[in-house]
């Protein structure tokens, strides 16, 4: 029976021979192998370096899991650009909630990406660049972050746009059902939002095909001291 055998998952492959006995029914060996496959896609691969992590995810064809090393990382530029699906998602993500802190001009840009995640980071930043651009791309969700940006410029500190080099209608990378939840926006003092969801728009016919981001969700997120009032560009959330 399962319960007469003792299973430590550690993740690793190389150590299905000591776990796997050869008493064990071949059915049972065939699940664990299974399991153990399966902890070590969660565990995921660690990065320290943005160029490492960019190229990784990029050529990654199956999904997987990229784990940032905990740490204070300045001018953590990344460029993502990689089609994964629902049953197989990109999942970017710190080692742990709020251990990875990106300073200075650090910034993730999505393009022409499905299924993936960003999570976990805490953005102290320092310029004149948006943190999360987001173009062309759909289910794309950023969860658990905090961010706080210190610029004297109008920025838009997470941008959802509409397509991405792509301006001949019908759209091949539209944007669409990307999520973002439960972060944390703090302390913006200058004209800007937190958010803005965008469109795009194709004027190289005789018509211009406007499109903006579709059924795009915004929820369970705490933004805080956005001020002072001002006529126009002050909002949190800003859409179209």
């Amino acid at each position: 029976m399962l319960f007469n055998y003792v299973i430590f998952l550690t993740g690793k492959i190389a150590s299905t021979l000591s776990i796997i006995s050869y008493n064990m029914p071949l059915t049972l060996k065939y699940i664990i192998f299974i399991l153990l496959l399966t902890v070590t896609q969660l565990q995921g691969q660690t990065f320290s370096d943005a160029d490492d992590l960019s190229d990784a995810v990029n050529a990654s064809t199956e999904g997987g899991v990229f784990i940032v090393k905990d740490g204070n990382y300045h001018d953590f530029e990344v460029a993502f650009e990689v089609q994964a699906s629902a049953d197989k998602p990109v999942i970017i993500k710190a080692e742990t909630i709020g251990g990875v802190i990106l300073t200075g001009e650090s910034q993730f840009v999505i393009r022409k990406s499905a299924h993936l995640t960003i999570e976990g980071f805490v953005f102290d930043a320092q310029g004149e660049e948006t943190l999360i651009k987001l173009e062309g791309s759909n289910h794309i969700r950023i969860t658990r972050n905090v961010f706080e940006l210190e610029t004297v410029e109008s920025i838009k500190w997470v941008f959802i746009g509409g397509v991405w080099n792509d301006n001949t209608y019908p759209f091949l990378y539209p944007s669409h059902h990307n999520r973002i939840d439960h972060n944390i926006f703090q302390n913006k003092s200058t004209p800007g939002h937190y958010i803005t969801i965008d469109g795009s728009f194709d004027n190289t016919g005789s018509d211009e095909v406007y499109y903006q981001s579709q059924y795009d969700r915004i929820d369970h997120n705490h933004f805080k001291n956005n001020g002072p009032r001002a006529v126009n560009e002050q909002e949190s959330i800003r859409i179209g």
